[in-house]
């Protein structure tokens, strides 16, 4: 393969993700063409993540990066999700008010819900903390099902707790959102909540086949697996926040902005997932921190069918702290996990200026089983720091289901960042070899017509993206 010359590389195709030109056909015909990235992901962005981490560790230098490029991913997000964008900006005077130390603050904001007529909206605010009764009859502790025009948001340090409510239960999740447009939730954590039943999913929020919803600055904790008290520990299942679509019901515009999730234990689930239909979406600016698996999964395949999430954007997040150890992993209990994931998900995708440290691989783009292939994932300026595999791996190593379907397809890597990994293994990833060993980045023979790799590896963080010695070819 011939080299190509090193800088940014804006494509000049058009555009096929976010609101603009999104594939409506059915996803088993999903083949999307190469998004452009918007102009404010570009190496000034770069420098500034890099700039705004120095000399700081662990949950300090994530929300560092975070910050340093906040407005460079809300511009970008508007080309993907911009009606979400909006709605999430939009101010609107409160209808509502709960204060949760009522204990039957659950019914009383149950029958505000279903009364709701849709027409104008309806501005909730939860105040307290807010004890979800033992006797809660609903999976749920929230839900919010076939509405529209909802804002639920809380004062300052309202809390959701669900600990007395799931402890000893079967599947339970703070708030769901199904079958419902024009949802806004904002400024509410969420914590407390667990599974120790097999197969059973405890959660923080998830959404369902709904159009237009933001997840504002949300905070998820403590939601996970009782391993303690789960006979079976590869068959507990948690996640924080979950965006979920169908072929028969998708969702679309979707903002996740300004999440937290965090002292997570998810067995061998994510700590945020998007998965099946999903289209039309973005999470910026959010962090994943104290985890024992995946960080951010976009997901295809699996449990619906050969819908993958798709024509999205991932921005501006951190991700950092995550154990070495999963007891959902046996015998040796070893977190093998990413910190960001296009698991047959991600085809149209840009993933940009995100920061993931200490995870057992940086970033990964692959397919794992019979999972959809991932096609025209672009990313650039992302930054890989002290993985304890690899930095960047393209192709995932799980075996498919059928050998001569690839991992993905033309997957552009640009501007990214690995700190703290050996540098040996480069050169095979960026001639499309095959590597099975730790490194600096990985590339897997599964993997196919790259469009090309660009990493700089470094033993220390760069300040800048001239400091960077970038290795790439097509």
């Amino acid at each position: 393969m011939k080299p190509f010359i090193v800088g940014l590389i804006l494509l000049t195709v058009p555009a096929c993700s976010g609101s603009k030109g999104v594939d409506s056909s059915p996803q088993d015909a999903l083949h999307l063409e190469a998004p452009t990235p918007p102009q404010s992901l570009d190496d000034a962005a770069l420098d500034a993540l890099l700039a705004a981490t120095q000399g700081l560790q662990g949950k300090s230098r994530l929300e560092a990066a975070i910050g340093a490029v906040g407005a460079a991913c809300t511009a970008a997000a508007s080309e993907f999700a911009g009606e979400a964008l909006a709605l999430a900006d939009e101010v609107r005077a409160t209808t509502q008010s709960l204060d949760c130390s009522s204990p039957t603050w659950d019914s009383e904001l149950e029958t505000l819900l279903s009364e709701h007529d849709g027409q104008s909206w309806l501005v909730l605010e939860l105040s307290g903390r807010c004890v979800v009764p033992a006797d809660h009859a609903d999976t749920a502790a929230i839900r919010i099902e076939s509405r529209q025009k909802v804002e639920l948001r809380g004062a300052a340090g309202a809390v959701v707790d669900g600990a007395a409510w799931s402890a000893g239960r079967e599947e339970r999740t703070g708030l769901e959102i199904a079958s419902s447009s024009e949802v806004v939730i904002r400024s509410l954590e969420f914590t407390g909540i667990e599974t120790h039943t097999a197969g059973a999913d405890a959660g923080g929020v998830l959404v369902e086949s709904s159009t237009r919803v933001v997840l504002d600055e949300l905070v998820v904790s403590n939601v996970g697996v009782d391993y303690d008290n789960l006979d079976n520990l590869e068959e507990g299942n948690a996640f924080g926040i979950k965006l979920i679509g169908t072929s028969n019901a998708p969702s679309r515009e979707l903002l996740v902005r300004r999440a937290r999730v965090e002292a997570m234990r998810t067995g061998q689930s994510e700590n945020i997932t998007l998965a099946g239909d999903v289209t039309q979406f973005a999470v910026i600016g959010s962090l994943v921190f104290d985890v024992d698996n995946i960080g951010i999964d976009l997901i295809g395949g699996e449990d619906y069918g050969t819908a993958q999430a798709h024509s999205g954007l991932l921005c501006g997040n951190g991700l950092g702290g995550q154990l070495a150890q999963n007891p959902a992993y046996p015998p040796d209990g070893d977190a093998a996990a990413a910190g960001l994931y296009l698991d047959g998900g991600g085809s149209g995708c840009i993933v940009a200026l995100s920061f993931v440290e200490g995870f057992s691989n940086g970033y990964e783009v692959g397919s794992e089983g019979a999972n959809p292939t991932v096609e025209n994932a672009h990313l650039f300026g992302n930054v890989s720091v002290e993985s304890r595999g690899a930095g960047l791996l393209i192709g995932s190593l799980a075996e498919r289901v059928d050998p001569k379907k690839p991992t993905d397809r033309q997957t552009l890597v640009q501007r990214h960042v690995i700190v703290g990994n050996s540098s040996a293994d480069v050169a095979s990833c960026l001639e499309g070899g095959t590597n099975d060993g730790d490194g600096a980045a990985q590339c897997e023979g599964g993997s196919v017509e790259r469009r090309g790799v660009e990493v700089c590896v470094s033993g220390v963080l760069p300040a800048s993206v001239d400091a960077c010695a970038w290795q790439s070819n097509l």
